[in-house]
């Protein structure tokens, strides 16, 4: 996955961020340079006047597809977040957590699972649907196993 260009004052060009989705690892080039990479998620990126200043990406939310890049105490985002009402909707799964214990973690696979929706590159529209359908399934899985308990403890 690249990003959009971003433009950010004092550096050298245009910053495209590179994220490889199978090993989550990350590449910066500013311009036409690539960033140096100083660490774990720490560069150092060319600026116009031919040095160079320290960069750190970072993820700031669960479910987030893009890292935010961190120069100088200023965070700039490299992409667009996910918006807080889809994250609200991911956690529709822990409805099911109120039938019981085996529920409740079918409810965390289920939001777990959610969060692993949202930082897809599908559209918000796409996002939506998946993260319902997952509830959905949630809650029917914990209402069978509700169901089924209670008619097992009737029949015993």
């Amino acid at each position: 996955m690249q990003t959009q260009p971003l433009h950010i004052e004092g550096l050298a060009g245009p910053l495209v961020l590179t994220v490889n989705s199978i090993t989550g690892g990350h590449s910066i080039i500013v311009g036409d340079q690539p960033a140096e990479k100083t660490g774990r998620s720490a560069y150092l990126l060319p600026t116009g006047d031919g040095e160079a200043v320290e960069a750190k990406l970072h993820r700031t939310r669960l479910g987030e597809r893009y890292p935010v890049l961190e120069i100088d105490g200023v965070e700039h985002p490299t992409g667009p977040p996910v918006p807080s009402w889809l994250r609200i909707m991911a956690l529709l799964p822990l409805l099911s957590a109120a039938f019981g214990p085996v529920q409740a973690v079918i409810a965390v696979a289920g939001v777990l699972l959610n969060f692993q929706l949202l930082s897809m590159g599908w559209s918000s529209t796409v996002k939506t649907l998946m993260v319902i359908g997952v509830a959905a399934v949630a809650v029917t899985i914990g209402l069978g196993v509700f169901a089924g308990t209670a008619l097992l403890s009737v029949h015993l």
